[in-house]
């Protein structure tokens, strides 16, 4: 199995009723088709694979913007895994660069104003 040669196997489990990022923190990587959680994975720093990004789209941009790797059968999860776990430290670097970008593009500012955003956008669309 791809994950246990990589030392990946016996983490603890979680309780089922955290939340997603409880569980992405505790991965060395993610898995996942079109899940918002691809994005949340780059946030907290996970490489991503991407499953059926051919067949589904590439809707949240992980692939385009290189923070994500496509996975277009099974057959490559082997490859896959040892991609994200075996970068060398210029790969590193570069994933970094790009999954900061990811974030600006995405995440716009990380500032505790959300809400406020939120809000205000709201607001402006019931006026109009």
């Amino acid at each position: 199995h791809a994950f246990a040669r990589h030392g990946v196997a016996g983490r603890a489990i979680r309780r089922m009723d955290e939340s997603s990022s409880h569980w992405i923190d505790a991965c060395d990587i993610h898995l996942a088709a079109t899940s918002t959680t691809l994005a949340e994975a780059v946030l907290l720093g996970r490489p991503n694979i991407v499953l059926g990004a051919r067949e589904f789209g590439d809707r949240l941009g992980c692939l385009e913007s290189g923070v994500g790797v496509d996975l277009t059968a099974f057959s490559g999860l082997d490859e896959a895994v040892a991609h994200c776990l075996e970068a060398q430290p210029e790969a590193l670097l570069q994933y970094e660069a790009k999954r900061l970008r990811y974030l600006r593009q995405h995440f716009h500012a990380l500032d505790g104003g959300a809400a406020q955003r939120v809000a205000d956008t709201i607001l402006e669309l019931l006026q109009h």
